[in-house]
């Protein structure tokens, strides 16, 4: 079976070390409340967008984009990354990245390792590059399966012909959607 999309997860997969969420909310002296609207969003009392929403309402004001592009920079792309990728893109398969951080850090991954499919979770600045409030919840960490459909069917791309890399329990879903 000849595999055409590849689809990696972000954090713990892509790049090593701390989860970038996490790496925001140490920053902002924020873990507690984050954790605990996590575990709301896990055990299905919260809507994914109302756990984002939660998430920034208690990050500072203002916010401008270079202090989150700062502290994202703290990531680190494993060693490996850009060959394995490369090897893929050489055996003609479509590389993707499809992951619940923010948009901001998975388009500088993706720009970095030549991948041009991306999704990922995104939010709003104003004209001056201040966090204006909007949320834009483009992949549910517990619905990436979701995601990784609808790349699939816009690449035209069978199921069937697709991987998954993952590396946590939200990953399962998007896992199993795909052939290996």
């Amino acid at each position: 079976m000849k595999y055409r999309l590849v689809a990696f997860d972000l954090d713990g997969t892509l790049l090593q070390g701390e989860n970038s969420w996490m790496l925001l909310h140490r920053r902002f002296n924020t873990e507690s409340l984050a954790e605990e609207s996590h575990r709301l969003y896990l055990e299905g009392l919260i809507s994914y967008e109302e756990f984002m929403r939660r998430d920034f309402q208690y990050w500072p004001r203002p916010l401008h984009r270079s202090v989150l592009e700062e502290v994202l920079s703290l990531t680190t792309l494993r060693p490996e990354a850009p060959f394995v990728v490369e090897k893929l893109k050489e055996r003609g398969m479509e590389v993707a990245i499809i992951t619940a951080a923010l948009d901001i850090l998975a388009e500088k991954v993706a720009r970095r390792l030549g991948i041009e499919i991306v999704r990922a979770n995104g939010i709003g600045f104003d004209e001056r590059g201040y966090f204006d409030g909007r949320l834009f919840p483009r992949v549910e960490p517990l619905k990436k399966h979701e995601v990784l459909e609808e790349v699939a069917r816009t690449l035209s791309v069978p199921l069937d012909r697709t991987v998954a890399v993952g590396d946590s329990l939200p990953d399962s879903s998007f896992l199993k959607a795909a052939a290996l």
